[in-house]
Order: C-alpha cells, then structure tokens, then sequence
C-alpha cells in the first residue's frame, strides 16, 4: 500500500492519504496500519493538539522522522465548523477540561460527543472513554 522505497516522504504521503478520505478504496485504520509497519509514528487525535487536517509534528526522533497527528476529519459526525471553533478558541492555551473546551470553543454537545466516542479527550486531558461520557453528559 505505501511503497517502502519512500522512506523519507512516507509521513507527508499517510498525511495527504488521510486527508483525502474517503477515498473508497483504502481505509484509514488500513493506511495506519501500513504505515506503522513501515516506522511512522501516529499519534491519536487530540483535542489539544489536531486541526481538522492531519498534520505533521516533529521531528522528535533520532531519525529525523517527522509523526503524523490524525485530523478531527476522522471524527465521524464532527462538523468542520465545530472543528474550526474548537482550534480557534485552543488557540496557544490547550484546554484543561470537557468544560473548559465546551465554553471557550461554544460547540454543541452532540460535538463533544462525537469527540468523546473517538477517544479525542484522552491524549490532552487524561480521560478514560467512561469519563469522557460523564464529563459530557454533566
């Protein structure tokens, strides 16, 4: 799927991939897996972290080798408005809670539920999927 003789643009062509869902043929967790096994690292969608896009971070390895943080595209249901209101209002200050997010970013519930089912509160804030759900339905 991922041709191994593009060591260096592997990150950058999962990147483009990814973003271009769907594309009907390859699915992410396809591409992911492919391209894990070729050394890319992928990091989870994060609501502290990810753009609608998925995007390059890094380099933070000894190889040079930038990481690829999966896009808010990914999330099944999340608008790109929602998206657009929960990066502008992170903007440099990561959120410290759901509630934090919910008032600086004023996106719907049903938002921070799509968020919470694709486990989006885990890698900035900490929250098992079980708190995700509590935090939301509160």
């Amino acid at each position: 799927m991922i041709n191994g003789g593009l060591k260096r643009p592997v990150t950058v062509f999962l990147a483009a991939l990814l973003n271009s869902q769907p594309m009907g043929f390859y699915a992410p967790a396809q591409l992911g897996r492919d391209a894990r096994e070729h050394g890319v690292e992928i990091r989870p969608i994060c609501v502290n972290a990810s753009r609608w896009d998925s995007t390059l971070e890094g380099p933070e390895r000894d190889d040079g080798r930038f990481a690829v943080r999966l896009g808010m595209n990914l999330v099944k249901g999340l608008t790109n408005e929602d998206a657009a209101r929960l990066v502008a209002a992170r903007g440099d200050r990561p959120f410290a809670s759901v509630d934090d997010l919910w008032r600086r970013a004023a996106v719907k519930g049903a938002a921070l539920t799509h968020l919470a089912e694709a486990d989006a509160f885990r890698p900035g804030l900490g929250l098992a999927r079980r708190e995700h759900y509590s935090c939301v339905l509160m």
